[in-house]
């Protein structure tokens, strides 16, 4: 997917992907050229990530549980100053949402997220 040029935090989100109801990554809608570049990462190499992999608070046992139930509800999330790593180890804060994703027959299949980066 090509992603048009343009500094991090200036697009209506910085990041659009799909994840499953285990928090894996199964699709990358939308990542801004500018933000893939300071986090280290490309598009191919968050499919199949877990979310929770790139959370400084999901990294204790409590914020895993958290953040498990969380990807098996069909509630929508939002989070205003969650911590994500980026491939060097350093954090970017973000305001993330997240919205439940059902398939033809109304049964959940995981969340839309959108990320926006805010440094």
């Amino acid at each position: 997917m090509e992603t048009p040029p343009g500094q991090f935090g200036e697009q209506e989100c910085d990041m659009l992907f799909d994840m499953d109801l285990m928090g894996r990554i199964t699709m990358v809608r939308f990542f801004n050229r500018a933000l893939a570049e300071r986090l280290g990462y490309r598009e191919e190499e968050l499919i199949g990530q877990n979310v929770t992999d790139f959370l400084v608070d999901a990294k204790s046992v409590a914020g895993a549980e958290h953040f498990g139930s969380l990807y098996a509800s069909e509630s929508a999330f939002r989070a205003k100053s969650r911590r994500l790593t980026m491939k060097n180890g350093e954090t970017l804060i973000a305001e993330s949402y997240l919205m439940p994703m059902y398939d033809a027959q109304g049964k959940l299949i995981g969340h839309r997220g959108m990320e926006f980066f805010t440094e």
